[in-house]
């Protein structure tokens, strides 16, 4: 099965509803895999989310020159 890539949407540590609606969509055409960019600690409140949501994986961008 393909893997497929959403880019996740996020706001003070919480996942935006269009995020939840691409892995759900992304669930049709394959494996959903969420990907989060952002600040160190970006990720972390938003694990739980991205799983409720359906993500198989989360792919984990962090860096102190994103934003």
């Amino acid at each position: 099965m393909a893997e497929v890539l959403v880019l996740v949407e996020h706001s003070e540590g919480a996942v935006k509803k269009v995020t939840a609606e691409l892995i759900t969509a992304a669930r049709a055409l394959g494996e959903p895999a969420a990907v989060v960019i952002g600040a160190p600690g970006t990720a972390a409140p938003l694990v739980d989310a991205l799983k409720e949501a359906g993500a198989a994986k989360i792919y984990v961008a962090e860096s102190d020159d994103a934003e």
